[in-house]
């Protein structure tokens, strides 16, 4: 058990000394106004990502069956489909989690607790995509294959591999 973490000034005497926070006292606990901006910018990087990724797929669904037909577009919203929902998970921040004692700041209880962490966990398929990608256009330029036989030969397992770790 790590009590000792932090050191703080004691002002209560005329001079300076320090003492240890003991975690369970509650002593570091952030104050309204921080834990205010830490949510505001974790809200607000949020919505940023929402707001692109959302974009990206709204332009590879407005192009129908032709967008939807490439491999590359394919990978792309399953980038953003992603991220759309580990911004969403990311943006509500601490509020999800239990507030178990008066040090936590949480507003939610375990069910909720656990849906964010899956969608952060959910968030990892991210660079697998993005891996993924790269394998594509590897394949594409480096070793000349046709869209064709990546799609038929390996789209099933680039998917399994960005979602399933």
């Amino acid at each position: 058990r790590l009590s000792i973490l932090f050191t703080e000034l004691d002002q209560s005497d005329t001079e300076a000394t320090f003492r240890p926070i003991d975690m369970e006292d509650c002593q570091y606990s952030r104050s309204l106004s921080t834990r205010t901006l830490f949510l505001g910018m974790n809200a607000t990087s949020g919505l940023l990502s929402i707001i692109g990724s959302s974009i990206v797929i709204f332009i590879i669904l407005r192009g129908g069956q032709s967008k939807l037909s490439r491999l590359y577009n394919r990978l792309l919203l399953g980038i953003s489909a992603i991220d759309v929902l580990y911004s969403i998970a990311l943006g509500f921040s601490f509020i999800p989690s239990p507030q178990r004692d008066n040090c936590s700041f949480g507003k939610g209880n375990d069910l909720s607790c656990t849906t964010q962490g899956f969608f952060l966990i959910l968030g990892l398929a991210v660079p697998g995509y993005i891996a993924m990608l790269s394998i594509y256009y590897l394949l594409t330029i480096v070793y000349s294959k046709n869209e064709e036989m990546i799609t038929q030969k390996f789209e099933p397992f680039m998917h399994a591999y960005a979602v399933l770790p």
